[in-house]
């Protein structure tokens, strides 16, 4: 299952439109999608959100939303 473009979209709509997204690596974090339902595509982006604003950001890469994705990767792994 892909959902990236359901996770983009979900990331512009939400509270946190504020960021700018970087980096047009879409492919890479469509792969990090799969297996993952809504709700854990859009755990990932706002971990990724979080950490962006705990560190004072208002920018996101898509490396950064890929590695959120991957890390609830590894949570259904376990």
């Amino acid at each position: 299952m892909v959902l990236a473009e359901p996770a983009r979209k979900s990331l512009e709509r939400n509270a946190w439109n504020v960021f700018s997204l970087n980096g047009d690596d879409w492919t890479e974090v469509r792969r990090a999608c799969d297996d993952l339902s809504y709700a854990e595509i859009a755990r990932a982006c706002t971990e990724a959100a979080k950490a962006a604003i705990l560190t004072d950001r208002r920018d996101l890469s898509t490396k950064q939303i890929q590695a959120a994705l991957e890390e609830r990767q590894a949570i259904r792994q376990q």
